[in-house]
């Protein structure tokens, strides 16, 4: 005789059914499963952490002056990539290890609303970065046609002129009759301009362009699409910057019910504080 039948047996003359120790089966695996994986919450406060020192810094950095402006960026950018490769991660990770149940205590308009933020958060999680990306890729090439376009249109001051006093960038044609500038250098960025610099990942992982958006801009003719197209991610970024921020809100706010309202362990679920033997 198995031990599971010798088992079933005992549980029997207790008065349980079969189908009474099925169940008791399925509590004991919930209770096991109860709490997600130390990789699923290592991953997901670090992403959640990353998500907002970035929104912190998107939502001021405009405001900055130049040099520290490009700094901020350089970490904007650097948080949002790693967001980017840590989500894939995540995303292997559910795909190959089954999360723990939904809380039993969850009710039909909160199963739906919680699936709804999960699904918003995973799309914002890939979709921010990825429009960050092709922001910073829809520039000219330097050297290129485009880039001698671009000069034609982005003024710059020259160090020492009057407040509001500005020339047009070097290497753009002078405009008819006009003096020609001195001291200042021809094809190259002008005196106290910061050059463009590499896009480099925490400092040291360099980040290249997406060739087909920078491509666009390439020719002379090219350069008024290229940045139509960027100040349309530039929106989209936006946007979905401040969807990002209500997503978020929402989820915390769920899960604050779930853990003061509803008296369930939801905290714990994901690693803080002591796990209820209840749960």
């Amino acid at each position: 005789m198995s031990v599971e039948s010798s088992t079933s047996r005992i549980f029997m003359k207790w008065g349980m059914t079969t189908s009474d120790i099925g169940l008791a089966a399925a509590a004991g695996k919930a209770t096991a499963r109860s709490s997600y994986s130390r990789v699923a919450i290592i991953l997901h406060w670090t992403i959640a952490g990353l998500i907002i020192f970035n929104l912190a810094i998107g939502l001021v950095m405009e405001g900055f002056p130049l040099p520290l402006r490009f700094f901020a960026l350089l970490l904007h950018v650097s948080s949002g990539m790693t967001v980017l490769a840590l989500t894939m991660v995540r995303l292997v990770w559910w795909l190959t290890h089954e999360p723990p149940p939904h809380l039993a205590s969850l009710k039909f308009w909160e199963h739906r609303l919680a699936h709804g933020v999960h699904v918003a958060l995973y799309v914002a999680m890939v979709g921010m970065p990825l429009t960050g990306w092709a922001i910073v890729s829809a520039h000219p090439r330097l050297g290129s046609a485009g880039a001698a376009e671009q000069a034609r249109h982005l003024p710059f001051k020259i160090p020492g002129s009057p407040a509001g006093a500005s020339q047009p960038m070097p290497g753009a044609p002078p405009e008819p009759g006009a003096p020609a500038l001195s001291g200042v250098p021809q094809g190259g960025p002008p005196p106290g301009a910061p050059p463009r610099r590499e896009m480099k990942v925490w400092g040291f992982i360099t980040l290249p362009p997406i060739k087909a958006i920078q491509d666009l801009g390439e020719t002379a003719g090219g350069y008024e699409p290229q940045q139509a197209l960027h100040e349309e991610f530039v929106s989209w970024h936006s946007i979905g910057g401040y969807l990002l921020i209500l997503a978020l809100a929402l989820h915390i706010a769920g899960a604050l019910k779930h853990q003061y309202v509803d008296k369930e362990p939801e905290f714990q679920r994901m690693g803080l504080g002591r796990r209820n033997k209840k749960v």
